[in-house]
């Protein structure tokens, strides 16, 4: 482990200690599915085992786990039940096998305790976080938890976090009766009221009157059928969906509209207003996750007192501790603080590090899309964009304004085609404020509908919200923006990564299917970078691929041996590998003299950490907490809003790079950003990559699968 600096020591974390002690003893069976996934049925078994059967049932790394000692007689008997299952195809398990040489580890306790046995406190928990509840216009705030089993040190425990939700005063049955063309309900995000089951509206089925004895039949849950049995006939059917499963019809009257940041104005919920009360103070937050682990520690499955470096010093670490410190270096070797203001000014008295061959000697062509019509700060700002473009040695030709109405497909198209015409090279597009407008969105706001149309064309872009007309930090972002997307290269790192030679990204997006299970996907890009941060390129894949596993060939392709071969790589995967992913490569590797170190950056489901001094405060961009020699939760970036918590990621290494260089690595790559206005969670070698791979599949990328302008800033 790295040497405890002086600051990580006021580090805490959302981790528990289990009381191994208590727990009961627990026995394991595996599933025999012939050429089926095991994997796809084992919750789903583990639900129905628990419901036939007493005790608690989950399923954890391939075996179902259990504390009821029962015979294999009963295990066959309530096989058999499955088998004759009308909701689900248990038909491809074979049978339920004993596993008697299985012997249970730190992660299969921590899971046990966290999704089985914490579940029956589960109605405790949720009373105590009602008072934790808060109204808002048209809606309300509700705090929920997730629990979550780890191993920490060889030993298992347990995470407690808080999220909170914003729900509608609709009532969405009503709604349905009233809103005249149904199909406006579709693409709503729903709760089941009777489960924790969300998902998107993605069909209307009909009437309950065309539908209920079929509900009815098909229906296991007691609630659920009361609800089917007393709802009206005008009651509406809707298929609801995620990304986990096919789907599952609901009646209207059982479902909750859960209120995403793109529905704000669709449901009338006011944005700021939500976002107030969202956020949660790191002190707050911490109290909450408090009284939950007062509950649990009560019932005598978890210590009271959450992990701290009080306790394991070693185990929490901060930047300094792994040698990070966020500097840039410029041309002539200048080297300053990485602070998007510091760099500008650096760049009046010093080259950038590398400029384009296009624009020695010529000015940056920049083209104006206008969505906002006369704005007293518009031309005001344009002008100071050019001033500021001037002051670093950039001379800058502003070629063609147009103007269009936002709601307007046609005209929008149409600007853009006369704006194309003077071949500029970037368009700064001017965006009415909107909360939709930013580029984690997803891919119907009119942020991301410009983005595609514009690289149709093969033209960056550069937006700006009508709301940051004027402020000047919003300023110093958006000029390093457009200098780093038309071939530039602002800055790199100020020191040279010493265990690589090359750092690159790749992730696979996914888009879900709305008639049938699983998703499409396309193996989105792999971004080449330099061991200094110098951009190198980026490799698209044309070819889309079922499930989310690489195929060999595939990998090979977008890791070529000519930029490859006999380098030291480290490879970011946004998710974890999966299939033969990591075997393909290290094969790969070995094959072209190189070698790969294989890191998977994690976004969702980590637990938070915490610092405290004379209150509980946010912790430090690269403050950490080492759970192992290959993992640990990283905090790569500060929220702009003081009174939030970050969310940090989860770092996986492989055995050929310490724990400590896979999280230099990532936090060095983080500081790369060129024009983001809010700092980025994930390092750009895979910043956006899922958003390319969207695009791609619909069609919209570059015209070269290879090329050397980051198009996706």
């Amino acid at each position: 482990m790295a040497n405890q600096s002086t600051s990580s020591k006021h580090l805490f974390t959302e981790l528990y200690p289990i009381r191994v002690a208590t727990l009961p003893r627990l026995s394991a069976f595996r599933l025999d599915t012939g050429t089926s996934n095991a994997s796809r049925l084992g919750w789903k078994v583990a639900y129905r085992m628990q419901r036939l059967l007493t005790g608690h049932w989950i399923w954890t790394q391939n075996r179902l786990v259990t504390d009821v000692q029962i015979d294999d007689d009963k295990v066959q008997e309530t096989l058999e039940a499955l088998w004759q299952s009308k909701t689900i195809d248990f038909g491809h398990i074979r049978q339920i096998q004993r596993d008697i040489q299985w012997q249970h580890t730190p992660l299969n306790i921590a899971e046990f305790a966290a999704n089985g046995l914490l579940s029956d406190l589960d109605s405790a928990i949720k009373n105590q976080l009602k008072q934790h509840h808060r109204k808002i216009r048209n809606g309300y705030v509700e705090r929920d938890y997730y629990i979550r089993g780890w191993q920490f040190n060889d030993k298992p425990v347990v995470s407690i976090s808080i999220s909170s939700s914003v729900y509608s005063n609709y009532v969405l049955a009503n709604l349905a009766r009233t809103i005249g063309d149904t199909s406006r309900l579709l693409n709503l995000f729903v709760r089941d009221v009777t489960s924790d089951y969300k998902g998107e509206i993605v069909e209307i089925i009909g009437s309950l009157a065309e539908h209920r004895d079929r509900l009815l039949k098909w229906t296991t849950r007691d609630n659920m059928r009361q609800r089917i049995e007393r709802a009206p006939n005008d009651d509406l059917v809707l298929k609801v969906k995620n990304a986990f499963n096919d789907g599952y019809d609901y009646i209207s009257s059982a479902l909750q509209l859960v209120v995403r940041t793109k529905d704000y104005e669709r449901l009338n919920i006011n944005a700021q207003e939500a976002l107030s009360v969202l956020q949660l103070k790191p002190q707050y937050r911490a109290d909450i996750v408090q009284e939950i682990a007062e509950i649990i520690a009560n019932a005598g499955y978890i210590r009271s007192q959450p992990i701290s470096a009080t306790q394991f010093a070693s185990n929490f670490i901060v930047a300094n501790d792994i040698d990070f410190a966020p500097s840039a270096r410029l041309g002539n070797d200048h080297i300053c603080k990485a602070d998007v203001r510091t760099i500008l000014r650096a760049l009046r008295e010093n080259p950038v590090y590398r400029r384009s061959p296009e624009l020695i000697g010529k000015p940056i062509r920049i083209g104006v899309l206008n969505l906002i019509g006369d704005h007293p700060l518009g031309r005001q700002y344009l002008g100071s964009i050019r001033e500021e473009l001037r002051a670093i040695n950039f001379e800058v030709e502003f070629t063609t304004v147009a103007r269009a109405t936002p709601q307007s497909q046609f005209e929008l198209e149409k600007a853009i085609d006369s704006l194309a015409e003077d071949n500029p090279h970037i368009i700064m597009g001017i965006l009415p404020a909107s909360p939709h407008n930013n580029e984690d969105d997803r891919s119907d706001s009119l942020y991301s509908q410009l983005k595609s149309y514009l690289l149709k064309h093969d033209l960056q872009s550069q937006f700006v919200d009508e709301t940051t007309l004027g402020n000047q930090y919003a300023l110093s972002n958006i000029i390093l923006g457009i200098i780093g997307k038309i071939g530039n290269v602002p800055y790199v790192l100020a020191e040279r990564l010493s265990y690589a030679d090359i750092v690159a990204g790749i992730d696979v997006a996914r888009i879900p299917t709305v008639r049938r299970s699983g998703s499409i996907n396309i193996p989105a890009v792999t971004r080449v970078y330099t061991a200094e941060g110098d951009f190198l390129r980026y490799i698209l894949s044309d070819g889309p691929i079922e499930g989310e596993t690489l195929s060999k060939n595939i990998l090979r392709q977008l890791f070529p041996a000519r930029y490859f071969a006999d380098k030291r790589a480290v490879i970011h995967r946004d998710g974890p590998w999966r299939g033969s992913e990591k075997q393909h490569l290290y094969e790969w590797a070995e094959e072209i003299g190189g070698t790969f170190y294989l890191i998977e950056v994690i976004k969702s489901g980590v637990p938070r950490l915490y610092a405290v001094r004379s209150t509980v405060e946010r912790p430090q961009k690269g403050s950490a907490l080492i759970l192992s020699d290959e993992e640990a939760f990283l905090v790569s970036s500060l929220s702009p809003h003081k009174n939030s918590t970050p969310r940090p990621l989860l770092i996986r290494t492989d055995s050929n790079l310490s724990i400590e260089h896979a999280l230099h690595s990532v936090l060095s790559m983080t500081i790369l950003h060129y024009g983001s206005i809010l700092q980025p969670r994930l390092p750009i070698t895979i910043h956006y990559s899922d958003k390319i791979g969207y695009l791609a599949l619909q069609g919209v990328k570059p015209s070269d699968t290879e090329g050397t302008k980051p198009y996706w800033l």
